[in-house]
């Protein structure tokens, strides 16, 4: 099972350089058997910043399938290694999930959804990302909805190391058993969603068998398994998939009777925003982590911050790099540093003209922490130092700007906002 934050923790001081998909395409079959190229492939598979865009991962495992296509021979020689090889297809697939096959997501759900919670994959953020990604397309939506619920209900993945009692019957504790246990328990009338997954948690005696870790990962699987069970139509109804269904399921839940304590579930432009705003839960968490450790190396110092910004910087660090920025914005580091710096600011004025021009680059000579220098520092360390999208940078330019407003400092409020039409962020021009 792939320990990923090991993995990211190893990749910080790593010099392996990063396999790509036109390497992984060219490679010689003999090389799939190197242990360094394993672990080169290894690495990048786990890069946040090369898995930002679900694009690029997608392509990484496209390339790794081809190359394997031509490899087969390795099951043979090398069994282990192969293993190895086809743990990172799935956790690329995960990923990746809203351009996988249906029958690549079918698989997944049934065979290696007790995966992710080692591998530090939030199934939940999967599961709502590919809802997004289909919701203009509702007809394939409901055949990919349908093969995803057959592949949960026919999980014989073990959750929990005692045999559990459905309907009278003692059976294993497969996921496929868990959610028929679900489903008979929370099929009366007013039970839908939030309410009858808490409900089944807290009273259920097969889940006081479970312990807290096991818990958890129930919860999670449940909840995903509601999503599909009760899917959020473009017109914000809930639809009927087989299931007994309460009748008031079947109204706009706004519409619910007045003593259901189900809060409303939000339309799809909502959900939308909210999962813009969200980001990746495991980089967020990446973030929150390197943040902890920022604080514990650096103190209140502020000298010891900035120089542990420019290293992050300085070793592409995603996660480390937008830590450090944050707590620069929170302690009014940022602002010193772009007017006190000297050394940074001869640089910066030798590479930003040809990059945004001169004017730009004497506008930030004469103010350099003036809003518009404050927004072209941060969009030049996350784009041109770190090769972030545009729209994740952005994304983090407002989690920024938040900060800023925090502070009182209501000048930098607005560096970047989140474009309902093009549901994409971008950066105020």
């Amino acid at each position: 099972m792939l320990d990923v934050a090991a993995i990211r923790e190893k990749n910080q001081t790593s010099r392996l350089a990063k396999v790509t998909p036109e390497e992984l395409r060219a490679v010689p079959v003999e090389r799939l058997a190197e242990p360094e190229f394993y672990q080169r492939l290894l690495e990048t598979s786990v890069d946040p910043q090369y898995s930002y865009e679900i694009g690029k991962t997608a392509q990484l495992l496209a390339a790794l399938k081809e190359a394997l296509e031509r490899g087969k021979a390795l099951a043979d020689r090398d069994g282990e290694r192969w293993l190895a090889f086809q743990e990172l297809v799935v956790y690329l697939q995960w990923n990746c999930l809203p351009l996988v096959s249906p029958a690549d997501a079918e698989r997944l759900f049934q065979l290696h959804l007790l995966f992710c919670r080692p591998a530090e994959i939030e199934v939940v953020e999967k599961v709502l990302r590919l809802y997004v990604d289909y919701v203009e397309r509702p007809a394939e939506y409901q055949r990919f909805r349908a093969v995803i619920l057959r592949g949960l209900k026919a999980n014989q993945e073990r959750l929990g190391s005692r045999s559990m009692t459905v309907n009278r019957a003692v059976v294993p504790p497969y996921v496929g058993n868990w959610l028929a246990d679900y489903d008979h328990g929370s099929t009366g009338a007013g039970a839908r969603r939030d309410l009858a997954r808490i409900t089944y948690l807290n009273q259920s005696q097969n889940v006081k068998g479970l312990r807290a870790e096991e818990r958890e990962t129930l919860r999670q699987v449940l909840k995903s398994y509601d999503f599909f069970k009760f899917p959020v139509l473009a017109s914000g109804r809930v639809a009927a998939t087989g299931h007994v269904v309460p009748e008031e399921a079947q109204r706009p839940l706004s519409e619910s009777a007045a003593g259901a304590a189900v809060p409303p579930v939000p339309d799809v432009m909502q959900q939308r925003i909210q999962l813009a705003y969200q980001g990746e839960i495991a980089q967020e968490r990446m973030v929150a982590r390197e943040a902890d450790g920022l604080k514990r190396a650096v103190g209140s110092d502020p000298g010891k911050l900035s120089a542990a910004f420019f290293a992050a910087v300085q070793e592409k660090n995603v996660a480390r790099t937008i830590a450090a920025l944050r707590l620069l914005c929170e302690r009014g580091g940022l602002e010193r540093m772009l007017a006190d710096d000297r050394r940074l600011q001869r640089y910066l004025l030798t590479v930003w003209p040809a990059r945004y021009g001169a004017a730009a680059a004497a506008q930030f000579a004469e103010a350099p922490t003036a809003r518009q220098s404050v927004q072209m520092f941060i969009q030049y360390v996350l784009q041109e130092r770190l090769g972030l999208p545009e729209g994740e940078a952005a994304r983090a330019g407002v989690k920024l700007g938040n900060i800023f407003t925090q502070r009182g400092r209501h000048e930098y409020e607005k560096l970047a906002y989140f474009d309902v039409k093009s549901k994409t962020f971008k950066w105020l021009t």
